[in-house]
């Protein structure tokens, strides 16, 4: 019996820099060939490998259940203009190619392109960014019990103006738009969100500033299925008072408590109305060991029922554990948790109300011998569960509930 065939981070640098007509002689130094400098401009070429197992190719479930290994195959490239910290830009595009070993009729693709931006004119930052991504994958649901990979585009806009009043007062301007289209014939409303903030903080320690702000946004959601009418768009406000910054010597982020509301415009309006909270906050433990923890309630239309709210909490916790004292292994855990609980929508004949749970948990080792190359070994469990509230509702709607394992095994080599 053969043993098994082991290939080193160095070997794999190697065979990469054939491929690509590098001599071997010059593979040690691989490196250099991941950057390339033209004046201020910085060119990157990217690469990804990634192998994922997983035993519920399709998120569905009972007899509908089918594992699958995928390869990813993940060309790209980096453009980076400036690096001084307060005048840059990027520019990323990126190619995903799958392909199934069971399921040959299902190989896809993807694609994706990102921009931001950061300068800084006299008291005035502007920094935001652009980006857009060609999305083909499926994402439960009815869809799935179908085996339909779901196609879509998605485009998000994201941008923010600060002026510094004085040297601890400062106003913003935050813009948001996000649009998401779905293939012509899918069961699911294209969804388009434009939201604007405008907002105040002010710097009470040199470590975190407190923040006052209020928002207003429109949501347009549009019919994929002729004879099917989209239903009227809604508009949600608000505000948010918080913190953001080094609070403690190990506690920092950000940190907003207020309110919101958000309503259909036209005819009968319904109407949600939640606290509103957002957190993201970094604990560190100890100089190798540190604790994300992010939660979020808001509200927000739904994708496939016209005229009904949904109201979600999530909660996610991510902890990274520096392994030894080379400072190229690291042990990553997960943890996601959403619930959802959507009103009755616009059939006056059947209370759609539901509660929708969520979970995604997982381990990941990572291994970075190189500034240029890092190795990762992860497994992850997803879960989502439903309850109507009313069993006529459960009956009329084929929705599944499901599990799903996956192993990933990925190699990256770019900066």
């Amino acid at each position: 019996m053969k043993p098994p065939l082991s290939i080193t981070p160095a070997t794999a640098a190697g065979i990469l820099a054939c491929a690509v007509g590098v001599p071997s002689s010059l593979a040690k130094d691989f490196g250099d060939y991941l950057s390339y400098s033209v004046g201020n401009l910085a060119i990157q070429p990217q690469y990804a490998q990634t192998e994922i197992y997983t035993d519920n190719l399709f998120l569905s479930n009972g007899a509908n259940r089918v594992g699958d290994l995928t390869s990813v195959f993940s060309p790209g490239l980096k453009l980076q203009y400036g690096a001084d910290g307060r005048n840059e830009m990027h520019f990323s595009a990126g190619h995903d190619e799958f392909v199934l070993v069971d399921n040959g009729d299902k190989n896809t693709h993807q694609d994706r392109m990102a921009f931001d931006l950061k300068m800084v004119v006299s008291r005035f930052t502007i920094e935001g960014q652009d980006s857009v991504s060609w999305m083909s994958s499926f994402i439960g649901g009815v869809l799935n019990q179908t085996r339909q990979l779901v196609d879509r585009r998605v485009w998000t806009d994201n941008w923010k103006v600060t002026y510094d009043w004085t040297a601890k007062t400062d106003f913003y301007l935050v813009g948001l738009h996000q649009d998401t289209d779905y293939q012509t014939g899918l069961r699911l409303f294209d969804q388009n969100d434009l939201k604007a903030t405008l907002g105040t903080s002010y710097l009470m320690t040199a470590k975190y500033r407190l923040l006052v702000e209020g928002f207003y946004g429109q949501t347009a959601l549009n019919s994929n299925v002729t004879g099917l009418s989209s239903p009227p768009f809604s508009s949600v406000y608000g505000g948010y008072v918080g913190a953001r910054g080094e609070f403690t010597r190990k506690l920092s982020g950000d940190l907003r408590v207020g309110y919101e509301q958000r309503e259909f415009n036209g005819g009968k309006s319904v109407a949600a109305q939640t606290p509103a909270i957002s957190a993201d906050l970094i604990y560190a433990f100890r100089p190798k060991t540190s604790l994300t923890l992010l939660y979020s309630r808001s509200s927000a239309p739904s994708p496939q029922v016209g005229s009904q709210f949904q109201i979600a909490d999530t909660v996610g916790i991510n902890v990274n554990q520096s392994v030894g004292s080379s400072g190229k292994w690291m042990l990553r855990a997960h943890a996601n948790y959403v619930t959802s609980a959507f009103n009755s929508g616009s059939d006056p004949k059947i209370d759609q109300t539901r509660d929708d749970q969520y979970l995604r948990a997982g381990l990941t080792l990572l291994y970075q011998p190189r500034a240029w190359m890092n190795w990762s070994l992860g497994y992850e469990f997803e879960n989502y569960t439903f309850q109507f509230r009313d069993a006529v509702a459960a009956k009329s709607f084929v929705l599944p509930q499901y599990h799903a394992n996956r192993v990933t095994l990925a190699l990256a080599i770019g900066y």
